[in-house]
């Protein structure tokens, strides 16, 4: 008993002993655990605090950058000198108002909110250099919270704001081009892009340095001592990301940075490999010297720890991406033309993206390749892994897809090929891993294949290759190349081309310095600037400098030149004091070299002379370009220097249009009040670049749909001072050649009137005179043909102003202006005799002119009574021009003919219904003008006017000749436009007589046997330069048109054809010497631009309704072609452009083409400045403007569009 209570008692307190050793094993056990979770708990939510910190803080750099950013571009508007010489010079009240360029209304607004946001930074106390102390002074609730509002801001951006970036550079853009040397401004630059290029370096030698230390695996590595799974996985991405960001890299070092904001996110990459070291010990410890295990437990957390560091990069890297994406910042490329030309194949176009084989740099078939993989292996696979196969496919091709379209755009080099090399190796894992997995199913065993499961692991493979191609997707358009869309130099193509031609020119024609000639503000900077970076000049001259001389001291140009000697020789001068002195002894003889001298005067004389002793004799490498505002410079400071000047002029009508758009975005939408007044403004600007630019900087921060911007825009005038200042340079007063006297004839007319060439050649203007004073940018070129000939002219505001009176006016001409203070308004305007005062002034009289275009009878009849008056008191005999243009209806008094010296009579539309027969007694009249009139049939006298050179008549109403007497002929005729001719006509004993003719015009109803006389006459004028021939029915419409070969006339420029051709090819049928051709209701059936594509002088061709009744056009040669326009060919289907077409096709128009749908090789058109698409169906319109910079990715063309509908 004692016994069994003895035993129950030891049990006993063996298991009370044993309970209580458990119970206090688990209670440690416990609190172990718990202290375990809470200093994981309490590390993991310090640690995420970390990263939730440095998530904040590089997210807020981006978004202090991009406020930078808005408040530059604020700092570059009003409150900056530019601004504010901008609103003095146009004397307007919009200084107060803030900034001009301002972003649009949705990015200002999100713009506010985000500045609000960053002031957390006085919240935050963010501290770059210890992000771990700043973060422990917070709490995870303060920072959780920060980083939803930042999360919540950035999506508001996608909706608001997703373009800030694009307009920001925009209106830098146009920005840049007010100020006055926009090339200085880069300079500014250069230290910003000299660090970007540096950071770049040092990232690329960073990356380079991480790739190497991890070393490659492979697809699968089973070894005792290789790393696991996981380990491998991470490595592989990690290798991709690497490779992607240092391609990326090489092709950013030779653009360099252009912003700040590129600039803080690039150095977030330099963060994430920055801990070489860690990674270094990592890789030691995971493998000994003989690359062996050195003991499982320190290779296992080696491993581990190799894992741990390869997730943080990824990670890193996965976050650096998005970032940009959150953002929406590009890299900038800038436009180079040498780039896109290797690469002219369509594979840019949407029609060959369209291609079903998507082709690799390297001929990798990557969709060819895909669908083998798929039709090879789906049907091996379970019905739950075909839909993932089928997906993986779909992906493939898609991200594919991402690298075609970027690859168009950029034209770069390292990206592509990476890209494609790691698309080509996930194709070839994908296949590898099939193979594994067919192999698997079918060649092992059942407990095997249980121990192995073969479709989880192709599973788990696939989701590997899917990460892979969503890290490619992400880094194709991470570190993809925006465009730099810089604004065009509109008008100035030509003189780029003229200026680089005399800086190539060798030989003994070679000048060796070029001057840039103009007025202040006319763009002579610009032009350098574009010569200075064109590709032929980069490729021809390997030394390049540029020197602003604006900021120059007279007589302190030792640094000056030093610096150039540096960069334009391989030694330095020779001595200081030859540097002072002005002198040195530059060894550039067998070097050839460019120096710009911008902003060049008389004061930099030491400079220029300096600069000669780099031409010894027979040296030919060297070229100096100056600007320069002294037109007489080179008389002051050139002896002895070989020189060649090049003068700028004012902009043309269209061209400062143009220009005024490129500054004012949406201006299509605005009301036709506003486009007529800023049309009127532009005008009034007269051509001047500078001032065109302002108006537009001033209306690119208005809405133009506002109701109350018509109000404004009548307040506002162009400033004079510049061309006050301009003609005060020029000196006219004090010049004693010819321009002083042919200057004043332009008071003859008007204030802002655009005077047609003829109405001045009628004054005896010389075409040299004009030329001077284009020159001297004292005239613009308002309208001028396609080979440079200029139609209109006008004055400027100011210089009319300024030399505006009666006594400035050319003696012995006489202008009615409607003056009711002039000396002769009652004279002509009157009911009265003429004053006996004037009578004499009369009878000495060179010219009248007429400006009288009030509306009635009135203008007609006093001109009527003053010249009747006049020539019935014996004045007007000198007479010899006589002007009544748009006068409505001038009542012609019969003894017009006793103005027997009359050499030019105007009466272009006057409306005029008849011409009085005493017209004949004008002997020695040369221009008679009747275009636009009423007058349908010519008096028999015509005929007498023997010495009548050009003769204008209304092909609308149909003007006639009478019989043609045997014994005239207009033997000296060279100009007749307007004629028609029907059966009654004489053409084979009469019209044929006219041989001379230079310019011909003609309106025919002829049967083709009559045609036939005419087309034997047309093809023997051998002087013709201009023929224009319609084919009509007696309502109109187009009707056969019989055209003979017409190569032989050599000197034939401009044709125009109205009617159906009838003839079989137009092969061989017109001169080489061709240069503007326009077909009308031709009906060509056969595609007409192979043949015509060989015209290497064409440089317009315009296709009007029915001219062309094929469904293919192609385009090929057309060396010179600057115009093209297609209009109303209802057949044609497609449009292409081959290879090399059309190099310098500035603007394209295409309207109502009703059914083209197709249209490729658009990339190839480089030049193409204006793309007008006038009535054509929405789709083709939007399809064109949705790909305008995947096609043109190279400065694309402003396009054009009406909103109407074929109909």
């Amino acid at each position: 008993m004692a016994t069994s209570f003895t035993t129950i008692l030891y049990n006993f307190s063996h298991f009370l002993s044993d309970a209580i050793f458990r119970f206090i094993i688990d209670f440690v056990i416990i609190i172990i655990v718990i202290g375990l979770i809470i200093y994981y708990c309490c590390c993991g939510t310090e640690k995420n605090n970390e990263n939730d910190y440095k998530w904040i803080k590089n997210e807020w750099k981006l978004l202090r950058l991009l406020q930078k950013d808005v408040e530059s571009v604020s700092k570059s508007d009003s409150d900056s000198e530019m601004g504010k010489e901008v609103y003095n010079f146009w004397q307007t009240e919009e200084p107060n108002q803030g900034m001009t360029a301002r972003l649009k209304p949705t990015e200002e607004d999100w713009y506010k909110k985000s500045t609000d946001l960053i002031k957390m930074e006085e919240r935050l106390s963010l501290n770059p250099e210890d992000t771990d102390k700043a973060s422990k002074s917070m709490s995870g609730t303060d920072i959780r919270g920060f980083k939803k509002e930042i999360n919540k801001l950035l999506e508001e951006k996608k909706k608001n704001a997703s373009d800030i970036y694009k307009t920001l550079e925009n209106l830098k853009s146009k920005i840049r081009k007010l100020q006055i040397k926009p090339i200085d401004d880069e300079h500014k630059a250069d230290d910003v892009h000299k660090e970007g290029k540096d950071l770049i370096a040092r990232l690329v030698d960073d990356v380079k340095e991480v790739d190497e230390l991890i070393p490659n695996v492979n697809r699968e590595d089973r070894s005792f001592s290789g790393p696991t799974a996981d380990v491998r996985a991470e490595i592989q991405k990690f290798k991709m990301h690497l490779a992607l960001i240092r391609a990326f890299l090489t092709d950013l070092q030779r653009f360099g940075l252009k912003t700040q904001t590129e600039k803080a996110w690039l150095e977030e990459a330099n963060e994430i490999v920055s801990d070489k070291e860690t990674i270094r010990t990592l890789i030691q410890k995971t493998r000994n010297s003989k690359g062996m295990s050195l003991n499982f437990p320190a290779t296992w957390r080696a491993m581990n720890g190799l894992r741990d560091e390869m997730k943080r990069i990824n990670t890193g890297f996965d976050e650096f991406l998005k970032r940009k994406e959150r953002f929406g910042f590009q890299s900038i490329r800038p436009f180079n033309r040498r780039e896109t030309e290797p690469s002219k194949s369509d594979s840019g176009t949407p029609q060959r993206q369209a291609s079903k084989l998507k082709t690799s740099d390297d001929g990798f078939l990557v969709e060819s390749y895909v669908n083998k993989l798929k039709n090879n292996y789906e049907l091996e696979l379970k019905d739950s892994e075909k839909k993932n196969l089928t997906d993986l496919c779909n992906k493939f091709n898609k991200v594919h897809g991402k690298f075609e379209k970027a690859k168009s755009k950029e034209g770069i080099t390292s990206s592509t090929k990476e890209r494609s090399k790691q698309m080509k190796k996930l194709t070839e894992d994908t296949e590898y891993y099939f193979k594994k997995y067919k192999k698997n199913s079918t060649g092992l065993g059942c407990i095997c294949k249980l121990w192995r499961n073969p479709e989880k692991t192709l599973r788990k493979k696939f989701q590997q290759i899917d990460g892979a191609l969503d890290i490619l997707a992400k880094a194709t358009e991470a570190y993809s190349f925006e465009i730099g869309e810089e604004m065009r130099a509109v008008g100035l193509d030509d003189d780029i081309q003229e200026v680089v031609s005399k800086l190539k020119k060798s030989g003994e024609d070679a000048k060796h310095f070029v001057c840039i000639v103009g007025m202040k503000g006319i763009g002579k900077t610009t032009l350098a600037k574009n010569i200075y970076e064109h590709s032929d000049i980069v490729d021809y001259f390997p030394a390049r400098a540029w020197v602003t001389l604006t900021n120059q001291k007279a007589n302190n140009y030792g640094d000056v030149f030093k610096n150039l000697a540096k960069k334009v020789s391989d030694s330095e001068p020779n001595g200081s004091q030859e540097e002072e002195n002005g002198g040195g002894d530059c060894e550039m003889k067998n070097k050839r070299f460019l120096v710009v001298l911008d902003n060049f005067t008389a004061e930099n004389e030491n400079v220029l002379r300096t600069l000669k002793g780099a031409f010894p004799a027979g040296t030919d490498g060297g070229r100096i370009l100056l600007t320069t505002c002294d037109r007489c410079i080179h008389k002051k400071v050139y002896q002895g220097i070989q020189f060649k000047p090049h003068y700028l002029r004012l902009r043309t009508k269209e061209e400062s249009w143009r220009l005024f758009i490129q500054m004012v975005d949406d201006f299509g939408s605005a009301n036709n009040d506003v486009k007529k007044l800023a049309e009127e403004i532009v005008g009034r600007c007269v051509g001047l670049p500078l001032q065109i630019l302002q108006f537009g900087y001033l209306m690119s921060g208005k809405d133009v749909k506002d109701t109350k911007l018509s109000e404004w825009l009548k307040r506002i005038n162009p400033p004079q001072k510049p061309w006050l200042d301009h003609f005060q340079v020029v000196g006219i007063e004090d010049s004693s050649d010819n321009r002083k006297k042919k200057f004043p004839f332009f008071n003859l007319f008007p204030g802002d009137y655009e005077i047609p060439a003829r109405r001045l050649v009628a004054l005896f203007f010389e075409m040299d005179d004009l030329k001077q004073l284009i020159d001297l940018n004292l005239i613009q070129a308002v309208e001028m043909n396609i080979k440079g000939k200029i139609k209109k002219y006008r004055l400027p505001g100011a210089i009319r102003e300024l030399n505006f009176s009666e006594s400035k006016r050319p003696e012995n001409h006489l202008a009615d202006l409607l003056d009711n203070k002039s000396d002769c308004f009652n004279d002509i305007h009157g009911n009265g005799t003429l004053s006996p005062t004037n009578q004499q002034t009369y009878k000495a009289l060179i010219s009248y002119l007429s400006f009288d275009t009030r509306e009635g009878n009135i203008p007609g009849e006093d001109i009527g009574k003053f010249l009747q008056k006049g020539i019935a008191s014996g004045c007007f005999r000198s007479l010899k021009v006589l002007d009544l243009e748009h006068v409505f209806r001038p009542q012609l008094p019969k003894t017009l003919g006793k103005l027997g010296h009359l050499m030019y009579l105007g009466l272009r539309w006057t409306y005029l219904e008849e011409i009085p027969p005493s017209i004949g007694n004008l002997v020695n009249l040369q221009t008679l003008d009747v275009k636009h009139t009423y007058v349908t049939t010519l008096p028999k006298s015509i005929w007498k006017l023997q010495k009548l050179e050009r003769l204008y008549l209304n092909e609308g109403h149909r003007t006639k000749f009478v019989s043609q007497p045997r014994s005239s002929s207009l033997k000296d005729l060279e100009i007749l436009w307007g004629l028609f001719l029907d059966n009654d006509s004489d053409i084979k004993n009469g019209l044929n007589k006219l041989n001379k003719l230079k310019k011909l015009g003609l309106a025919f109803e002829l049967g083709l046997s009559q045609q036939h006389e005419l087309a034997n006459w047309v093809k023997g004028l051998k002087y013709l330069e201009s023929l224009r021939l319609r084919s009509v029915d007696e309502n109109g419409d187009a009707q056969d048109l019989r055209l003979d070969d017409l190569s032989a006339l050599k000197k034939l420029s401009r044709l125009y054809l109205f009617g159906k051709l009838k003839i079989h090819s137009i092969k061989n049928l017109f001169p080489d010497t061709l240069s503007d051709l326009t077909l009308s209701a031709s009906g060509l059936e056969d595609d007409p631009m192979p043949t015509l594509g060989k015209l290497d002088s064409l440089k317009s061709l315009c296709f009007y309704f029915d001219s062309y009744k094929g469904k293919r056009m192609v385009c090929q040669g057309f060396s010179q072609l600057q115009v093209l326009k297609l209009w109303s060919l209802k057949e044609l289907e497609e449009l292409k452009v081959e290879k090399e077409a059309m190099q310098k096709l500035r603007e394209l128009e295409i309207r109502r083409c009703e059914n083209l749908k197709v249209y490729t090789g658009f990339k190839h058109l480089t030049s193409l400045q204006e793309l007008k698409l006038t009535k054509m169906s929405s789709n083709f319109t939007t399809d064109i403007e949705k790909k305008r910079l995947e096609i043109w990715y190279a400065h694309p063309p402003r396009i054009t569009k009406s909103t109407g509908s074929p109909s």
